[in-house]
């Protein structure tokens, strides 16, 4: 946790993370096209393992389908709709890319998921408190 120290990240998470997390994942309740994330922090993501940080980013053609509904599509055609078309792309790209290397040396991830919505929160069998 000590390479956490110096961010934002909530004290009391800190020792929770110990020394880091090998899978992030990120749930939208909404679709990708509705996401509250801009293209250049969309953009990191895509170069965390090409500038050897060992972390794989991942979004699947099914999630982004599964997000994709017809108030998606038409966003995706309105006024203003660029950045959210970027996005979109960029995501698809990162997709496609992701089938097409699925061998990789990283052993961290971070995934995007789409139209998903808790059915109920478990604690940690070993730890109630988690």
């Amino acid at each position: 946790g000590t390479g956490l120290a110096g961010t934002d990240v909530a004290s009391h998470a800190l020792p929770v993370l110990g020394n880091g997390v090998d899978l992030v994942t990120v749930l939208g309740r909404r679709g990708h096209v509705q996401g509250a994330f801009t293209i250049k922090e969309l953009r990191e993501l895509t170069k965390l393992e090409k500038e050897g940080h060992g972390t794989r980013f991942v979004v699947t053609e099914e999630d982004l389908e599964k997000g994709t509904t017809d108030a998606s599509r038409k966003e995706l055609e309105g006024p203003g709709a660029r950045p959210r078309v970027r996005i979109d792309k960029l995501l698809r790209d990162q997709a496609a890319a992701a089938v097409d290397s699925d061998s990789t040396s990283s052993k961290k991830e971070v995934r995007l998921r789409f139209l998903l919505r808790p059915s109920e929160f478990l604690p940690h069998p070993d730890d109630p408190s988690r």
